[in-house]
């Protein structure tokens, strides 16, 4: 069973990147993130998102990061401290030890490996300091992208999808992937 401690925040690097905590700056970055028509194709959530709207959900998922519920980094270059996009885990669940990853990102950043480098490192987090053994991903079925980039990163389909209890809408758009740590660390 996994004990998660996110304090003090883990901040993570890459070659290009740091990633870090959402900080009361970034507040105009993730408003125009998550107002971006590309960036909502997929999801089904408001089209825009307001200044306000964007600094509680920094408080909320700082809030949430520090009861240990759930973590998301900001994505930056390291010489600019602009965001770029997100990356977290989230519906973890401890007793199972495992971890659904998140993400999205600004598209003036896609096709430039930037989430492919953030999602490489924080996957690398998530088995060596969380101990989580089986990360999911639920991209919908129809985004191709985000599905290239996770069998980029050796997440593979799981076509049991009934054990998941999804809602029912949610059944016929969503695809499962899956990486286990155990298929990591035989690579």
């Amino acid at each position: 069973m996994l004990t998660l401690n996110f304090t003090p925040f883990p901040v993570l690097y890459t070659e290009r990147l740091v990633l870090r905590a959402a900080k009361h700056e970034d507040a105009d970055a993730l408003s125009a993130i998550r107002s971006h028509a590309r960036v909502n194709r997929f999801l089904e959530r408001k089209a825009e998102m307001t200044h306000e709207e964007a600094e509680n959900r920094i408080r909320r998922i700082a809030a949430e990061t520090l009861a240990n519920e759930c973590i998301e980094w900001v994505i930056q270059f390291k010489e600019h401290p602009q965001m770029l996009g997100s990356i977290c885990y989230w519906n973890i669940v401890p007793e199972a030890d495992k971890a659904e990853i998140g993400y999205e990102m600004h598209p003036d950043y896609y096709g430039k490996g930037v989430m492919h480098e953030a999602m490489q490192r924080v996957i690398q987090y998530a088995f060596s300091e969380m101990n989580v053994k089986t990360i999911e991903a639920l991209p919908v079925k129809d985004n191709i992208k985000s599905i290239q980039l996770l069998e980029r990163n050796h997440f593979v389909r799981d076509y049991d999808i009934d054990k998941y209890k999804l809602p029912e809408t949610e059944t016929q758009n969503t695809a499962v992937y899956i990486l286990q740590q155990a298929i990591i660390t035989q690579r």
